[in-house]
């Protein structure tokens, strides 16, 4: 596997963080949207584990665009066959090179990949990825949104840790400080959010189950996170391909498995206009269709979440495929700053202050706003600091400029290695 410039690098790490921070946006602002559902009555459209199937369909749809580039290579090579003299139709998988006007294509079989495509195998990454969605949804019942989001920075340090034991990947002590940076910074983020927010914990056994729910689901994805890198960088698989059966298993599982158990369950309804409990069930899958259908506005934030989710997922793999598992992880958490800073232009841009508290989105600036800001800061610079774009003197940076050895003919005309 050639290893790509670093200006695609900076590209797919610009795009993972854009369309990652897209999704997130789209999904909550979806999340607040109302309309009226089969109870007849206009509530919020609190539906987690459709947007969870929504996610899954957005990755179906990289399976897609991988067949139709497929298609299009092979319609390709075909045409330059047939516009050519010497050689009959041959195989899509060919690849074809001409060496001057006046010779014929020369067709140049390539090697078969050692590692051929199972989809099956997606089906550990699927479970990986509905399991650590499902523990974390468990978790935010429990506690509040702020202290949710500073527990999913934990993914850093567990994705690091698996790098280290399971991966063998040797990680430099600025590696290791950049981790710590970029959580502390979460941590000042969910803090400054969790002091102001007028939400709060429901007991203390409540806030522990619902804390080990994050950690066990943050652990389970970064499961995910290392399996995936192992398959994308030791069999080379495409990553369309990858993301697109990871889709289909989850998909199924969501449809046959998840959205049937928890339409069955029955919960108490939650406050009026709240949208949970409809009809005394966890998830009314019925009552979200419902909604979709009398706010088309509801509908078309999901159809750009599955396009988001496509893009992110894909993004998200090539720095897996490219980097690795754990800058992954790193970057991802850069989506915090500009979804912060979209909410909070959002309020004022919307006017929101002149609504009702409970039909208000995004969010106010205030004093704890600047505590924001000095997380979001240590954020940076955490990211930075392991990724070695900026150097500490106290850490030791090892030189990957320089050759690990000179080469130079000697007086024999042998190659020689200097030390």
């Amino acid at each position: 596997m050639s290893k790509p410039s670093q200006r695609f690098i900076n590209t797919l790490i610009v795009m993972m963080v854009i369309t990652g921070s897209c999704n997130t946006l789209l999904l909550k602002h979806q999340l607040d949207c109302t309309a009226v559902g089969i109870d007849g009555t206009k509530h919020k459209f609190s539906h987690p584990w459709i947007q969870t199937m929504n996610m899954f369909l957005g990755e179906v749809l990289c399976l897609a665009f991988y067949y139709i580039g497929v298609y299009l290579e092979k319609k390709g090579a075909e045409k330059l066959v047939e516009t050519t003299s010497g050689y009959g139709r041959q195989a899509a998988t060919t690849r074809y090179t001409k060496i001057s006007e006046n010779e014929p294509v020369k067709p140049v079989k390539q090697p078969p990949n050692p590692h051929p495509f199972n989809q099956y195998v997606m089906l550990v990454p699927a479970m990986c990825d509905l399991t650590g969605t499902t523990l974390s949804g468990i978790g935010l019942l429990y506690i509040p949104a702020s202290i949710w989001q500073m527990m999913r920075g934990s993914i850093i340090i567990f994705t690091g840790l698996l790098s280290r034991f399971v991966l063998k990947r040797e990680l430099q002590y600025y590696n290791y400080f950049g981790m710590v940076v970029v959580v502390a910074g979460l941590t000042l983020v969910g803090v400054a959010s969790m002091v102001q927010s007028s939400g709060g914990g429901e007991g203390a056994f409540q806030t522990i189950l619902g804390i080990a729910c994050v950690l066990l689901g943050m652990f389970v994805n970064a499961v995910q996170f290392v399996f995936e890198e192992t398959l994308l960088q030791n069999k080379n698989w495409n990553q369309l391909q990858v993301v697109g059966w990871e889709g289909i298993w989850g998909f199924t599982m969501c449809v046959f498995v998840a959205l049937p158990i928890t339409y069955f369950i029955r919960v108490d309804p939650g406050p009026p206009g709240s949208g949970i409990g409809v009809d005394g069930r966890y998830e009314n899958s019925l009552d979200a269709f419902v909604m979709m259908w009398n706010n088309k506005i509801i509908l078309l934030l999901g159809i750009l979440a599955l396009f988001s989710i496509a893009s992110y997922n894909y993004f998200g793999l090539s720095i897996s495929k490219y980097v690795s598992s754990l800058t992954r992880a790193v970057l991802d958490s850069l989506r915090t700053i500009l979804i912060w800073a979209f909410e909070v232009a959002f309020y004022y841009l919307t006017d929101q202050q002149r609504k009702p508290v409970d039909d208000r989105s995004g969010e106010a600036w205030t004093v704890y706003s600047w505590v924001e800001v000095g997380g979001f800061i240590m954020l940076l610079l955490g990211t930075n600091i392991y990724s070695g774009n900026i150097r500490l003197p106290c850490f030791y940076y090892p030189d990957t400029t320089k050759p690990t050895a000179l080469v130079k003919p000697d007086s024999d005309n042998n190659v020689q290695q200097s030390p």
